[in-house]
């Protein structure tokens, strides 16, 4: 049990700063969730060599630069085009976003991440409790 234990982490970051510091959140005990492309993943997962071993010891092709920046977390790649009201529903449930976004998704993201920052502050508003059963006005 950390100090960070039931606070949730949605890390939209990349490269180094930000996984770093979603990690060092997880180690103090936060529910890191890491968002990564579709298909694609993180841009580190094939920054090799080094490379990861698997459990028989034989070399997979994911970087040891990827598993050093993301340790303790559960990592997600969601659909394009997803809807709304899910990222609403993850957007709630979280206390931190750290994101390292580049310019074409950060305005897409970045525009979704004010209307729910607005639906956040409105519905913490309202005094619920369960964010996910929470809908945006």
């Amino acid at each position: 049990m950390g100090a960070l234990t039931g606070y949730r982490v949605l890390d939209m970051s990349r490269v180094l700063a930000g996984p770093w510091c979603g990690q060092i959140l997880a180690d103090l005990g936060a529910e890191v969730i890491k968002i990564e492309r579709p298909r694609m993943g993180d841009d580190t997962r094939d920054w090799g060599p080094p490379w990861m071993n698997d459990d028989g010891g034989k070399q997979t092709r994911e970087a040891s630069y990827y598993q050093s920046t993301n340790r303790g977390k559960f990592s997600i790649a969601l659909k394009e085009g997803l809807e709304t009201q899910y990222w609403l529903k993850l957007m709630v449930a979280t206390n931190l976003v750290p994101q390292a976004l580049v310019a074409p998704v950060l305005t897409e993201v970045g525009e979704l991440i004010a209307i729910l920052t607005v639906a956040r502050r409105n519905l913490s508003r309202k005094g619920k409790h369960d964010p996910l059963e929470i809908q945006a006005e």
